[in-house]
């Protein structure tokens, strides 16, 4: 339960950061990219993390599995791009380096989770 309740506000501490830089930086962006980008994340995060924790519960798993899921959140984030492309959205380049720098701020909790989760088993 602990480790859940850091990653709620890790993911609110990132989401609070981002809309501090791009304020102060007096970027193109608006609160609502801001907002889309983190909630996006957030949510497929959160999915794959669920879905490795079910994966892991298994007696007998396969690691491509793990790979899979990894693979899907590529797949899920180039999609995302994709889409906004279609609907006619101008992306600029600031739009992507604030969207990779969130995704990697994620990647970041999920390493900083699995590093405590292990830290906490004998």
């Amino acid at each position: 339960m602990k480790n859940k309740k850091h990653n709620v506000l890790f993911s609110l501490l990132i989401l609070i950061v981002n809309v501090f830089f791009v304020q102060n930086k007096k970027t193109v962006l608006n609160h609502f990219d801001i907002i889309e980008i983190n909630v996006v994340l957030c949510a497929l995060f959160f999915f794959v993390r669920t879905m490795r924790a079910r994966v892991i519960k298994k007696k007998t798993y396969i690691p491509a599995y793990l790979l899979f899921l990894n693979f899907f959140r590529i797949v899920f984030c180039t999609l995302f791009f994709i889409v906004k492309i279609k609907l006619g959205k101008q992306i600029d380049i600031t739009y992507v380096l604030n969207f990779f720098a969130v995704y990697f701020a994620y990647i970041f909790l999920e390493f900083y989770s699995m590093y405590k989760k292990s830290k906490q088993e004998p």
